[in-house]
């Protein structure tokens, strides 16, 4: 696998992560020949987002009229990491740049191949992780994913999304503590292409390990369920060294 494929499939699980968003009753999911984008009903809460942007095709002209169009959105927008030098002037109004050097503020892109997943060793507080398998633990997860990640904002529904986690389009983990969830992860299954996810835990029981080791049962889970890749996109500095530790090699460089 070509490291230029690999960010093809790091944008495709970009792409797949924010449809999951928008695949729920409470939601709107809008798609066109160039774009689609994500954004809660009226009186709903939940996450916008422009994704899937496919400008390749359409001339100068019209390119600029659709980015255009995204923009007046006002909403995030996840812009196609292989667009062409020219299309990528024309999102932002500059030239790319060599990432070989990543600074603080850059967001990584890594990805694991099978065989490349490092042995993490035992869970350090010897805390219990489960694997969701029904209705009731995917709400305690989203519930803990909210919490931890959004400040209580229901970016994940506890009942709306639990359909792809029956489909078995999201494997989800949970470490417990007692009754209370304290670390979580999730690999996105888009047919053997797969990403991590909602990777977090929560603020008392940081710096313990509980996240390498939350990840490292979800990422174990995928490869024996016959994961070709597991890509992620993070934000630098701190997450990288959690992932490198795990396997996860950067591709940045790529681009």
């Amino acid at each position: 696998m070509t490291e230029h494929e690999i960010i093809c499939y790091v944008n495709d699980g970009a792409n797949f992560y924010l449809r999951f968003f928008g695949d729920a009753s409470h939601m709107e999911y809008h798609i066109n020949d160039f774009y689609s984008f994500i954004r809660p009903k009226q009186g709903e809460q939940g996450v916008e987002f422009v994704f899937d942007v496919r400008l390749e095709n359409p001339p100068e002209k019209g390119q600029m009229e659709i980015i255009e169009n995204i923009k007046a959105l006002d909403i995030p927008v996840w812009w196609d990491l292989q667009a062409s030098n020219a299309l990528f002037r024309l999102m932002h109004g500059r030239e790319k740049e060599n990432a070989c050097i990543l600074t603080d503020g850059d967001e990584l892109y890594m990805a694991m191949l099978p065989g490349e997943l490092h042995d993490s060793g035992t869970n350090p507080a010897d805390l219990q992780i489960v694997k969701v398998k029904d209705a009731y633990r995917f709400a305690t997860w989203a519930n803990a994913v909210n919490t931890i990640m959004s400040g209580g904002y229901a970016d994940i529904h506890p009942i709306h999304h639990y359909p792809w986690c029956e489909k078995g389009l999201i494997h989800c983990f949970s470490c417990y503590d007692g009754d209370a969830v304290v670390a979580v992860a999730a690999v996105m299954d888009n047919d053997g292409i797969c990403s991590l996810e909602f990777v977090a835990t929560a603020p008392n029981y940081r710096r313990k390990g509980l996240a390498k080791a939350v990840c490292a049962e979800a990422l174990a889970y995928a490869f024996d369920n016959g994961a070709r890749i597991i890509t992620l996109r993070a934000q630098n500095p701190g997450t990288r060294e959690l992932y490198t530790a795990l396997g996860f090699r950067t591709y940045n460089h790529a681009l």
